[in-house]
């Protein structure tokens, strides 16, 4: 959340899976922005809250299907199974909208999701039944849609930005 770098030092940043394990994760983007030369470019990927991952490999599988609901809270799990080594101390997800807004003060921000990469498949129809999460059943009604319709590609697991300062 510090860089030990003067202001305007750098022609690009690339961060990939790092800025969503910072306690002070709108610090260190300011921070980019910071050392960035201006139209420098920062490139980043961060966790993708309305991915499949999120809501079924790590929500649903660990926290319903193993019972983990019980004894650790949303934020516990998803720090502890996201990475594929448990106990990481701190995971953070973001939408696009959350994304797009962290990087506010660049001049120029894309934002995308990427396709799937994972055999991320959705619960059955059947399985909806079994959630207490109307969140989750919702996701998992549309997640489906979109297989249907051969549209996934924003169920993916990382969110992607390219900001220009």
């Amino acid at each position: 959340e510090k860089l030990p770098f003067g202001d305007n030092s750098f022609d690009m940043a690339y961060s990939h899976g790092v800025l969503h394990h910072t306690p002070g994760t709108e610090e260190a983007v300011a921070e980019i922005r910071r050392v960035l030369r201006p139209g420098a470019e920062a490139r980043v990927a961060l966790y993708h809250k309305d991915s499949l991952y999120y809501y079924y490999y790590i929500l649903y599988r660990r926290g319903v299907e193993q019972g983990l609901f019980k004894s650790k809270s949303k934020e516990q799990i998803l720090s502890e199974y996201s990475e594929s080594r448990a106990g990481c101390p701190l995971t953070k997800y973001y939408t696009k909208s959350d994304a797009g807004a962290l990087f506010a003060q660049f001049s120029k921000c894309e934002v995308r999701v990427n396709s799937m990469v994972y055999p991320e498949m959705p619960l059955t129809p059947e399985e909806w039944g079994a959630l207490d999460d109307e969140e989750m059943k919702t996701y998992f009604r549309a997640a489906a849609e979109l297989y249907a319709q051969g549209r996934a590609r924003d169920t993916g697991r990382f969110v992607y930005i390219r900001a220009v300062k």
